[in-house]
């Protein structure tokens, strides 16, 4: 086989296999003693957790923003706090999703994921 043939079937069967999405992830520990006691923007702003989430955040439809929070009442309460800062920083609602399984009864993981 000529070495052109080569590259065209190379490139003909790269082409036709299947494509394999790759997950790729940031995450951010927030404790709850970093939770403000006063909750307003400039405080919620001011962690370097969210700070650093907010930097990273691009709009694409392959991205979801998780927060994964402890599974009790104070822990959702928490989340949907945390959740309804972020869309007013500017993440748009659709982005963001709540899951109860951070593992830990005083923590929150926020997660960037990239489901390409």
């Amino acid at each position: 086989m000529k070495p052109l043939s080569r590259l065209l079937l190379f490139f003909l069967l790269a082409l036709a296999a299947p494509v394999i999405f790759a997950v790729t992830e940031y995450s951010e520990t927030l404790s709850r003693a970093q939770w403000p006691e006063e909750v307003n923007g400039t405080n919620i702003s001011a962690i370097p957790q969210v700070s650093q989430i907010l930097r990273l955040f691009v709009e694409d439809e392959n991205i979801t923003l998780e927060i994964h929070y402890p599974n009790n009442d104070l822990g959702k309460q928490w989340a949907e706090s945390l959740g309804y800062w972020l869309v007013t920083f500017g993440i748009p609602i659709h982005y963001v999703k709540l899951f109860a399984d951070s593992g830990a009864a005083d923590q929150i993981v926020i997660s960037l994921v990239d489901r390409r």
